[in-house]
C-alpha cells in the first residue's frame, strides 16, 4: 500500500501540473498511470489470494503458479487451467488416496 500511495501522490501532482499548464496530453498521461498503478496493485493482490486459496483448500499450489506470468495471456492461462478443474482434480485424488 505504501507504494501505491506514493505513486497515486505522484500522479496527482503531475495531474496538478497539467491542469495549471491546460496541457491535455498530460492530464491524459497522468490519469492513465493512475489507473494503471491501481490496476497493478489489484491485481497483484488478486494473484496472491489466489495462491493463498489455492495452498488453504488443496494443500498445494501448482509448481506453474509459483512464478508470476509474463503476459495476459499467460495470466488468462493459469486462471484457466488451475481454477475449478485444477481444485476438483486435486480433491478427486485426495479422495482416492484417503478411500485407500
Amino acid at each position: 500500500p505504501w507504494r501505491l500511495t506514493m505513486s497515486l501522490f505522484k500522479h496527482c501532482r503531475l495531474i496538478a501540473k497539467a491542469l495549471i499548464r491546460c496541457d491535455p496530453r498530460m492530464l491524459l498521461a497522468a490519469v492513465l498511470l493512475i489507473i494503471g498503478a491501481v490496476v497493478s496493485t489489484v491485481a497483484a493482490f488478486l494473484i496472491m489470494f489466489t495462491k493463498m486459496m489455492c495452498r488453504f483448500s488443496t494443500g498445494k499450489l501448482p509448481p506453474e503458479m509459483r512464478r508470476e506470468p509474463d503476459t495476459w495471456r499467460a495470466s488468462l492461462r493459469q486462471a484457466v487451467s488451475y481454477g475449478l478443474l485444477w481444485h476438483v482434480q486435486q480433491l478427486a485424488q485426495d479422495r482416492e488416496r484417503f478411500m485407500r
